[in-house]
């Protein structure tokens, strides 16, 4: 079982589209193995100054790290100012971090494309992987237990091969991420896939 807290980086950047007001943080680095859930997670200080943290699961421990990329929008939000405060496992007390404004599309083009998915407040929603062959492979899901519930996982033998299936339930109308995190083989490999959920009403059709 991991323990979330902060993660170190060894690179920082921000970038804010003043047309749709969205600002996108982004940071790479060197997880250590094995770490899950990447993510930044907003406070405001005594003071009202927004500050980013970035988080991880991590654990259980292993040997060495894995290099990570993770950025991540924060959308309806006023200019920030000509920087943004970030706290990383390296600078617990926060580090300025500059801040570049860019055209929208730009903005747009920089930000990580993510998997989208819709469920509705009670219902059900079905996440599928492939399974891994790898030796003393493992595939986990990491998912915000305030928004989703898993209810199963387990694996299918459709036509086109093995498959490992989560059953998740909206619990609450919002907008939250899941990963689905795999790791195998004699030299450990990780690959992190990332689904954006909306939870709330569903457009007919979807």
């Amino acid at each position: 079982m991991g323990f979330l807290q902060l993660i170190p980086a060894t690179q920082l950047n921000a970038t804010y589209d003043s047309e749709t007001r969205t600002l996108l943080v982004r940071a790479q680095g060197q997880a250590q193995n094995y770490t899950t859930g990447i993510h930044f997670t907003m406070k405001t200080t005594p003071d009202g100054r927004d500050t980013f943290q970035l988080m991880g699961w991590v654990g259980p421990l292993g040997t060495g790290t894995t290099p990570y990329d993770h950025g991540q929008r924060f959308e309806h939000m006023d200019f920030p100012g000509t920087h943004v405060v970030v706290e990383d496992a390296g600078h617990p007390g926060g580090v300025a971090v500059p801040v570049e404004v860019i055209p929208g599309a730009a903005a747009s083009a920089a930000a990580p494309s993510h998997e989208v998915r819709r469920v509705a407040v009670g219902g059900s929603l079905e996440l599928r992987a492939a399974v891994w062959r790898q030796r003393g492979a493992t595939q986990s899901l990491d998912q915000d237990a305030a928004f989703l519930a898993l209810e199963s996982a387990g694996i299918q033998n459709p036509a086109g091969g093995s498959e490992i299936v989560w059953s998740l339930r909206g619990l609450k109308a919002g907008e939250t991420q899941v990963k689905l995190v795999s790791i195998g083989g004699i030299t450990p490999i990780v690959t992190s896939r990332t689904i954006q959920v909306i939870i709330g009403p569903v457009p007919a059709g979807k």
